[in-house]
């Protein structure tokens, strides 16, 4: 907290944020220095007792940060206050060399090394569903607390809960599975550029399978490749996607796996489940994902794979450039792929 008068840094911040009024300054430290602003006959006052930081001018219309009133701290204590002056601050704010923020366009999405979002409880379309029924079977929650298996800081600490409700965790899963891929497409190198995928976050939030039951790709994606499945080839994917009680671990390296929340949770909750439930769940599983038209074409180190040389179908028709590639399933006709952009 400042408090008027306790120093020459802290009666210029004073002046600089507070409206003023009229009224005599009394020149109480002997400073002989003319204020930028030319407000000599005015004094600071706070006729509301708080601070309403508004109209702030922001670079790159300004060289640093500041309030719109045109009043500037000086130098001496910008120094004080953040150990850096106008044009250090300047440096930190706007590096030369640097693109600036600005130019990333607001279509693309970091998602390599950060945390997918959240699906909370409650939110998305058709939250008051419930996918499973495993709980009419006899089946339960497990125990909480970590197995002593040598996998068991393999993943992040969760919220599973033995009081929780086994159907509706397991919807939890599958709907944050349906979100975490979305989020997860891969983006063009270079970060001038778009992602492939034209789905806004919000779109890609919404927590229902439809975007998976579409073949209109082009109201999705600006560019795709489409891998075509056998039986085999489907289903590994799926292996990966949702992984068996005992299927081997994954390296540390991998991407898109460890930084989703589908995942980690699957994992977690089949491994606490004594073997007929993992069964009954992760064929429960397996029934939701067959309803898919398409999903990521996955490896074992990485959720979504996007190069040029995989997928012998490629949007738009000629492009021969890195794409993300989509596994089709057995099920559905590439023939029903609908692409009408014209970019």
């Amino acid at each position: 907290m400042n408090r008027p008068g306790e120093g020459r840094a802290e009666s210029d911040i004073l002046h600089v944020c507070l409206p003023h009024r009229q009224g005599e300054v009394e020149d109480e430290d002997g400073d002989d220095d003319e204020d930028d602003d030319g407000e000599h006959n005015t004094v600071a006052y706070n006729p509301y007792g708080l601070f309403f930081y508004a109209k702030l001018c922001l670079p790159p219309n300004t060289d640093c940060p500041r309030l719109a009133t045109g009043r500037v701290l000086k130098n001496e204590s910008i120094r004080y206050f953040f150990k850096m002056d106008y044009t250090e601050i300047q440096e930190h704010l706007e590096p030369v060399g640097v693109r600036r923020k600005v130019q990333v366009p607001p279509t693309r999405y970091p998602n390599k090394r950060r945390k997918t979002l959240k699906l909370w409880e409650g939110e998305g379309e058709g939250e008051a569903e419930t996918l499973f029924d495993l709980e009419s079977k006899g089946f339960k929650m497990p125990a909480s607390g970590y197995d002593n298996g040598e996998d068991r800081h393999a993943y992040a600490p969760g919220d599973l809960s033995e009081d929780a409700s086994l159907d509706r965790t397991c919807t939890s899963i599958w709907k944050a599975f349906i979100t975490d891929v979305l989020q997860k497409s891969p983006n063009p190198v270079g970060e001038r550029h778009p992602s492939y995928m034209t789905m806004n976050m919000n779109e890609r939030m919404r927590g229902n399978s439809e975007p998976f039951k579409s073949l209109h790709l082009s109201h999705m994606f600006r560019r795709v490749r489409i891998q075509t499945c056998d039986r085999t080839t489907w289903y590994n994917h799926f292996d990966r996607l949702f992984p068996a009680k005992t299927a081997p671990l994954l390296c540390s390296t991998t991407q898109g796996y460890l930084t989703s929340n589908w995942w980690p949770k699957h994992n977690r909750l089949i491994r606490k489940l004594d073997r007929p439930a993992a069964d009954a769940y992760r064929a429960r599983f397996r029934v939701l994902f067959d309803e898919l038209k398409w999903v990521p074409s996955t490896a074992c180190d990485r959720v979504w794979q996007s190069n040029s040389k995989k997928g012998k179908i490629v949007y738009p028709k000629g492009y021969t450039g890195s794409a993300p590639v989509i596994a089709l399933n057995t099920s559905a006709n590439p023939e029903e792929i609908a692409w009408d952009r014209d970019d």
